[in-house]
């Protein structure tokens, strides 16, 4: 009897050994699947600048993105347009979507993606109340130059400029914050503008994406006034990439036609959620695979108590 009852003591510290290990290894497949899932997402702490377009644009996938800011606008901004490019203007803190249609010698249509369509005849300004607030806030004109179809779009009797009478001189730095991106995220770039002139200047900003043949996928213009260092996060998530690689560069334009420019190069892979999934896949059949062996190597213990405990009798 009292060799049973050590038998059936053996019996259980080994399950629970057994058990433990297996409870340790769920734990640890665990925390490598929250470490892949977490190590596939960023995050961008600073003031961020978002820029989107709500709704599906995989139909856009060859045709370009210009991204026009409110400073730009003021200005006014001239655009080489193809069929199919997207606008996005930003206008008093809001975001008003054009497609490029039917552009020829006779004129072209921006159709509205969220707002009103734009029709606007060759070497004629149309003026545009985009807002339905009773006044007019964007100028198009339109021009066909050498095979190139031109676009002017500004701020409709808003313009203005800031010159100094000092020496300018500027550097840019880019950095990408997230180098692994996929079609479906969003890419966060990092652009330190430095001023080492005498006093204040306003700079011209031009963000390109450019793909691995150097076509341009991507074109963001900006205008900022810089004292001594201007620094800030941006956030595009509206590219819809194939994957392959690219790269983020800005050009800036300054005092007497100076320039400066900086660039980084990144990569878009496929979706990178795929991998989390996969990761999810491996860990569900892991988890079966390690209740198996549970089950297996419990049932093999049983075994030999069961045939420990038939030969020890028959020995007394």
């Amino acid at each position: 009897m009292d060799e049973k009852i050590k038998n059936l003591i053996l019996k259980i510290k080994l399950n629970i050994r057994i058990t433990k290990v297996f409870f340790l290894l769920t734990i640890v497949i665990f925390l490598i699947n929250c470490c892949v899932f977490v190590s596939s997402s960023t995050t961008a702490t600073s003031e961020v600048i978002t820029s989107s377009i709500d709704g599906d644009l995989d139909e856009y996938d060859n045709n370009r993105i210009f991204e026009l800011s409110h400073s730009v606008l003021r200005i006014g901004q001239e655009i080489n347009v193809n069929n199919g490019d997207v606008l996005q203007l930003i206008l008093y803190d809001n975001i008003y979507l054009f497609e490029v249609n039917d552009s020829s010698k006779e004129g072209i249509i921006l159709n509205g993606l969220l707002n009103k369509t734009v029709i606007v005849e060759t070497n004629v300004s149309r003026v545009v109340d985009i807002n339905n607030d009773g006044e007019f806030d964007l100028e198009f004109r339109y021009n066909f130059v050498e095979d190139n179809y031109i676009l002017l779009v500004k701020e409709y009797y808003r313009n203005y400029s800031i010159k100094g009478n000092y020496s300018e001189l500027f550097d840019v730095i880019v950095s990408v914050v997230n180098g692994r991106v996929d079609r479906n995220s969003f890419l966060t770039v990092s652009f330190t503008f430095y001023n080492f002139g005498e006093g204040p200047s306003l700079i011209n900003i031009s963000y390109l994406i450019k793909n691995e043949s150097g076509n341009e996928m991507y074109r963001g213009i900006d205008q900022k006034v810089v004292y001594t260092e201007e620094s800030f996060i941006k956030t595009f998530d509206f590219l819809n990439l194939v994957p392959g690689d690219y790269t983020i560069s800005t050009e800036i334009l300054y005092g007497e036609n100076q320039t400066a420019t900086s660039g980084e190069r990144f990569k878009v892979y496929e979706d990178l959620n795929d991998n989390n999934d996969f990761v999810l896949i491996i860990f569900f059949f892991g988890a079966i695979v390690l209740i198996f062996v549970f089950i297996l190597i419990k049932n093999r213990i049983n075994k030999r108590e069961d045939v420990r405990n038939n030969i020890v009798p028959n020995i007394k």
